[in-house]
């Protein structure tokens, strides 16, 4: 089990940058474990059947949905963390630090 929460954790760090500072130091709640998990199901179900001789477009879409269902509601549960954005937002510091080269090039 904790290999697949380690798969669906880093398969969502993929589709969702905005948290990936958070997914990275582990600091989401405990409720973001089974979401990993499904995560990790239904993305290995998906990548089976888009390789499968014979696809099941119907399957494929609701493998789709569910996978965005997922994201959907990890991204509501890391959203409502008080702090966790601006805390872990990559560009702020990233500006800082363009702006400081900038201004010692010129």
């Amino acid at each position: 089990m904790h290999k697949l929460r380690e798969l669906g954790r880093r398969r969502l760090w993929v589709r969702l940058p905005k948290f990936r500072q958070a997914l990275d130091a582990d600091i989401c709640p405990e409720e973001l474990n089974d979401l990993f998990e499904a995560y990790a199901l239904a993305a290995e179900r998906l990548e089976d059947l888009r390789q499968a001789e014979q696809t099941d477009q119907l399957l494929v879409f609701e493998y789709e949905v569910a996978s965005r269902g997922i994201e959907e509601k990890a991204t509501q549960i890391l959203t409502s963390i008080p702090g966790l954005l601006a805390a872990t937002n990559p560009w702020q510091s990233c500006s800082k630090r363009t702006t400081q080269v900038a201004i010692k090039v010129i």
